[in-house]
C-alpha cells in the first residue's frame, strides 16, 4: 500500500501533517469535495448546522 503525507512546517513548533494520501487518493481533497457536494444538495451554507449534526452522528457511530 502506497501512503504519502503533506507536511507543513510549524515554524518553531513541530511539523504538522495536513493531508494523507492512500493509494493515490488525498483524503483532505476528498473530504473537501464531499462537503461541497453536501452543501450543493442541501441548499448551500445555511446547511452548515445540518452538516455539523451529520458529522457528529457519524463520529458517534464510529465510537460505538
Amino acid at each position: 500500500m502506497k501512503i504519502a503525507f503533506r507536511v507543513r512546517s510549524g515554524g518553531d513548533r513541530k511539523d504538522i501533517i495536513t493531508d494523507l494520501q492512500v493509494e493515490g487518493a488525498w483524503l483532505g481533497l476528498n473530504q473537501r469535495a464531499d462537503f461541497a457536494s453536501y452543501f450543493q444538495q442541501h441548499g448551500g451554507m445555511p446547511a452548515l448546522a445540518s452538516l455539523s449534526s451529520e458529522l457528529e452522528s457519524r463520529a458517534q457511530r464510529i465510537k460505538e
